[in-house]
């Protein structure tokens, strides 16, 4: 008998944020935060690096919120409002602060390519956030969507 599909629990939520910032840590990048999300945006875990600022969890925990709330990664929402600014200030204040179209979260779906939730990093370059994030998800069982 074959396993189940991978769901995103709270045990492989904890697997995709370890992966992604032993990733990272691989490149030298210690500075991160990892945040996983469910469908819905509600965080299922977060961890935080050495070294992490302040922000560092309301930062991935808000790429993740962008992710799932348009169904696409923060990167390619960035692209969206990159002809219009003047939208921005109405998605941070409809989403109390948790949209931040940058690079960095993405969505994460499961083999039947039903949404389960969001990874994000924040702490390095957009593009090495979404890389870590991305091989992560997909180390676990998991993808993103194309």
């Amino acid at each position: 008998m074959s396993n189940p599909p991978p769901k995103l629990d709270l045990e492989h939520a904890l697997q995709l944020a370890r992966h992604a910032l032993e990733l990272a840590h691989q490149e030298r990048v210690t500075a991160v935060t990892v945040v996983v999300t469910d469908a819905g945006g509600n965080i299922r875990c977060a961890l935080r690096g050495d070294g992490v600022g302040h922000f560092g969890v309301d930062i991935a925990h808000a790429k993740c919120v962008t992710a799932v709330g348009f169904g696409r990664s923060s990167a390619k929402t960035a692209a969206v409002f990159a002809d219009k600014p003047q939208l921005l200030p109405s998605f941070v204040s409809l989403t109390q602060g948790k949209f931040m179209p940058l690079g960095g979260g993405v969505v994460v779906v499961d083999a039947s390519g039903a949404v389960v939730g969001a990874a994000a990093m924040a702490g390095s370059t957009p593009e090495n956030d979404e890389r870590f994030v991305t091989a992560a998800i997909k180390s676990i069982g998991l993808d993103v969507p194309a």
